[in-house]
């Protein structure tokens, strides 16, 4: 999928973003909805988003448990992330957890991006103005 990101980012073309989107809505309906997708796919559904309009994206490759990161975690967010960012160009971005969207923050997203955060275990709370905001 990387491939196609960075095939993308260098043709601009239609036919790249339908191919990528494409590999990317396969990638997320095949997936095995388990106990680690659960609350990502409830807050999808809080929030009225389908997998046509959106992207999933790990953006924080190499944080551990307790949102502890390992030192590794800016140079991989420098050569991963944001290279993902720069080229699906999103308009919005939901960042699933509060720890992960003070990194965001702290690492300069927020500065690039139109992002806001819904927290794991207070998505339901969170959902109404996040959803309020997706929508304008």
């Amino acid at each position: 999928m990387f491939c196609l990101i960075r095939k993308h980012s260098q043709e601009r073309s239609a036919e790249s973003i339908v191919e990528l989107f494409s590999m990317m809505r396969g990638f997320m309906l095949g997936i095995d909805y388990g106990r680690g997708w659960k609350p990502i796919t409830a807050v999808r559904r809080h929030l009225s988003l389908d997998l046509d309009n959106i992207a999933y994206l790990n953006l924080i490759p190499l944080a551990t448990s307790g949102d502890k990161i390992v030192p590794a975690f800016e140079d991989a967010y420098k050569k991963s992330t944001m290279l993902q960012l720069q080229s699906l160009n999103p308009d919005k971005i939901v960042v699933f957890g509060k720890g992960p969207y003070k990194m965001f923050e702290r690492l300069g997203g927020t500065d690039q991006y139109d992002a806001h955060h819904v927290g794991q275990r207070s998505y339901r709370r969170d959902s109404p103005p996040v959803k309020r905001w997706l929508n304008k």
